[in-house]
């Protein structure tokens, strides 16, 4: 008999609900041919990361995970709100978007190094808990959402939290959904993760949504 497997990924998905009653701010630069755009609420006022704390610690020994959605080229003219995205697809603010449609997906290392000195903020900080995961549907072969967020991911089969791995599953209609968590800082970046996909192969999975 196959063994399948319940993955729940528990996070808060708070950030973006009430985006659609507020203003945005946006942050436009470029990268070669390709122009980034950064789209967050104006509150709360994002505040520039300080490089060092007040007994010289760097923030550096923190570890971050990325934190941003990529809602797709197909949503580049409309305005950005998490509300009306289904539940069963992760969204977290701010949103990332991009104007090359042959290579749609941000790069989350270019966004953050010119976030960290523009003062958007696209990480969010891993607790011990948490997993740095990246969340994507693809279609034919080719990504159309993705995003990025810390959150628990918990194997309910036999009850206990998973660290680091993946899984891929094909949706009706042909979609496919691929997760990666993993515990490095900034791991969940839009590089392929090295997971082991061997035994998560045949997971089925469902989002716990707190919104």
């Amino acid at each position: 008999m196959l063994l399948v497997r319940l993955v729940i990924i528990a996070a808060l998905f708070v950030a973006g609900l009430q985006a659609s009653i507020q203003e945005y701010k946006t942050v436009q630069f470029g990268h070669g041919n390709v122009g980034y755009r950064v789209v967050e609420t104006v509150e709360p006022i994002r505040e520039k990361r300080a490089t060092t704390t007040s007994n010289s610690t760097s923030t550096s020994s923190i570890l971050e995970c990325y934190q941003f959605t990529w809602p797709g080229v197909s949503e580049n003219n409309t305005v950005p709100d998490c509300a009306r995205i289904k539940k069963s697809v992760p969204c977290f603010t701010p949103f990332v978007f991009t104007n090359d449609t042959s290579s749609p997906e941000p790069d989350p290392a270019i966004v953050k190094d010119y976030c960290d000195t523009r003062g958007c903020k696209v990480t969010c900080a891993k607790t011990n808990a948490n997993s740095c995961i990246r969340y994507a549907y693809y279609s034919d072969g080719q990504a159309v959402n993705v995003t990025y967020f810390c959150g628990a991911v918990q194997d309910k089969t036999n009850d206990v939290p998973l660290k680091q791995g993946g899984f891929t599953d094909t949706m009706s209609g042909g979609l496919v959904v691929n997760v990666n968590y993993c515990q490095g800082n900034l791991c969940n970046s839009a590089n392929p993760m090295q997971a082991p996909i061997f035994y998560m192969f045949a997971l089925m999975a469902a989002i716990v949504l707190f919104r």
